[in-house]
């Protein structure tokens, strides 16, 4: 099982498990389009948004 987590300032606001790896693939390409995210250290963020801390990570 596959896990994908979307934080925004700090709590968990999305958390999404999938089966298969090329169904997680999808979703993560879409996440990084729609939060305009970009590559950090071990994780995707958006910490240009102003207030809010968009961060993504997955578990695999």
């Amino acid at each position: 099982m596959y896990k994908i987590t979307v934080e925004k300032n700090g709590k968990k606001f999305l958390v999404v498990e999938y089966l298969t790896l090329n169904s997680i693939n999808k979703e993560k390409k879409a996440l990084i389009r729609k939060f305009k995210l970009k590559r950090q250290k071990g994780f995707w963020a958006n910490l240009k948004s102003g207030k809010e801390c968009i961060e993504l990570y997955t578990n695999y």
